[in-house]
């Protein structure tokens, strides 16, 4: 049987007279054809069956890759953001510190307040200065976050009034 479907193969009939040849001396024809086919057109289809899922899972990687650079992008764009607000927060609530230190030193302090420079406190530092505008009395406050190289800064004003137990803030500005 080998060969002569070798022999029928040389002599250039090619797979149909081969497959045609292999039906005829079979006795179960449906199997055979399944071998016949398989063996003819197998290999050739499993080699571009092989090559399509190199393609596919190639396709799989580079769609994997964008979306996990733009989960991380999108990562990184949260976490700089919740930092930028993390410390502005924190810049403003020195400034604040500095103005309720800055009113404890007018009403009960010792020596007469001048204003104070880069006070630390946490991470980073205020300052305060006292200011005479239009005869009011008025102290503006500035925090800053980190104390050296600062990367936010935050300014509270305060008008101020004299009652008869001190100093009192009457109208803040941010």
């Amino acid at each position: 049987m080998r060969r002569r479907s070798e022999q029928l193969i040389s002599a250039g009939h090619g797979s149909k007279v081969w497959a045609q040849w292999l039906l005829h001396k079979s006795k179960q024809p449906g199997e055979q054809i399944r071998t016949v086919l398989y063996s003819i057109h197998g290999r050739a289809k499993s080699r571009r069956m092989r090559g399509s899922s190199y393609l596919i899972f190639l396709w799989v990687l580079v769609l994997t890759g964008v979306l996990s650079t733009a989960l991380l992008s999108a990562t990184m764009n949260e976490y700089q953001g919740s930092a930028m607000l993390r410390d502005t927060l924190a810049a403003t609530n020195l400034a604040e510190a500095g103005l309720a230190r800055a009113l404890y030193e007018l009403n009960y302090g010792e020596r007469e307040f001048k204003g104070m420079d880069e006070v630390p406190l946490g991470e980073g530092a205020y300052s305060v200065q006292k200011l005479s505008v239009n005869g009011r009395t008025v102290l503006r406050a500035t925090g800053a976050v980190p104390a050296s190289e600062p990367r936010v800064v935050r300014t509270v004003t305060a008008e101020l009034r004299k009652t008869a137990h001190g100093y009192v803030a009457v109208q803040k500005k941010y």
